[in-house]
């Protein structure tokens, strides 16, 4: 039996229509328990190359803590008035323990022996296509935390809760100002999620995107 859709075409383009990058969070407004954990749910379970996801996601919570990040956006009051601040940070380098401790956990996961032999063509995949010079590492890693974030406001907007993707910050700043490089990771982009003023005038702006037509040819 096939898995029912529990969202419809029009509800994801009514969803997508809807968000917006916010420009000013109501600060009095916070996401449920429930919503936060639909949210980080749904970062969980994005897709990665090869499943490998070299990454971590931080939620800030603490005011002080989001305060701090105010100067280091160049003053964008989001990171401090939203809801939670998510952080999305990759690792800083592709390691031998990402390898096998990925391919001890998909034979776990898959009622496999561990070590498994069913597996070694796998782990011969993954170290040959990850055998990569360090600035192609970065550029990969980067490309999945985007796949992170693409997944991430997906899921907001479904939900009913706004965000504001921000490249517009210093991350060597925030790295050290959460201790980053000590645990190996390295910030790529922070989101601010909450809910819009009613004070943002962006949120009543039309919706600027290129015609279907000029972005989708069928060949």
């Amino acid at each position: 039996m096939a898995v029912e859709k529990r969202i419809t075409k029009s509800r994801i383009e009514e969803a997508l229509t809807w968000r917006y990058a916010v420009k000013k969070f109501d600060s009095e407004k916070e996401l449920s328990p429930e919503q936060l954990e639909s949210v980080l749910t749904a970062l969980q379970l994005t897709p990665t190359s090869m499943g490998l996801q070299l990454m971590k996601f931080l939620v800030i919570k603490d005011e002080k803590l989001k305060e701090a990040f105010v100067p280091l956006a160049f003053n964008q009051h989001q990171v401090v008035d939203c809801s939670h601040l998510l952080v999305l940070c990759r690792v800083d380098e592709v390691r031998e323990e990402h390898i096998t401790s990925y391919v001890e956990q998909t034979a776990i996961i898959r009622g496999l022996k561990v070590p498994s032999k069913q597996l070694d063509g796998f782990e011969s995949m993954l170290r040959s296509t990850l055998n990569m010079s360090r600035e192609q590492q970065v550029k990969w890693m980067d490309n999945q935390v985007y796949l992170a974030l693409g997944n991430l406001l997906t899921a907001c907007a479904v939900e009913g809760i706004d965000a504001c993707p921000m490249e517009g910050f210093m991350p060597d700043k925030v790295n050290e100002l959460l201790g980053l490089t000590e645990k190996g990771l390295q910030s790529v982009i922070l989101c601010p999620i909450g809910f819009r003023s009613e004070e943002d005038k962006y949120a009543t702006f039309p919706k600027v995107r290129r015609k279907t037509a000029e972005l989708i040819e069928h060949l």
